[in-house]
């Protein structure tokens, strides 16, 4: 199957888990940002290994910790994120 189909699928079950719902303009977004993280690595593939969920508020694409139909996480940008990875690798 073609990598990026199956990129497709997961972005779109992401988003589905963190908003319920989503246009073709948030799904494009999403590609192109989770795309670019799966060339730099970690974050990327958490997203794909269904570990982070995708919100997308007001054109900025958010992301939460994946809850398997529990009560949803608070959904942060990358930059919050990746400081919230850093500081509990610390730990």
């Amino acid at each position: 199957m073609d990598p990026k189909i199956v990129l497709l699928s997961r972005l779109s079950a992401a988003l589905t888990r963190g908003q319920g719902g989503f246009t073709e303009d948030d799904l494009a977004a999403a590609f192109k940002e989770v795309y670019g993280l799966l060339m730099q690595g970690q974050i990327g593939n958490l997203v794909i290994e269904e570990e982070l969920d995708l919100t997308i508020s007001d054109g900025e694409i958010l992301y939460s910790w994946a809850t398997r139909g529990e009560e949803p996480e608070e959904a942060m940008s990358l930059e919050m994120l990746i400081e919230n990875m850093r500081g509990a690798e610390n730990q």
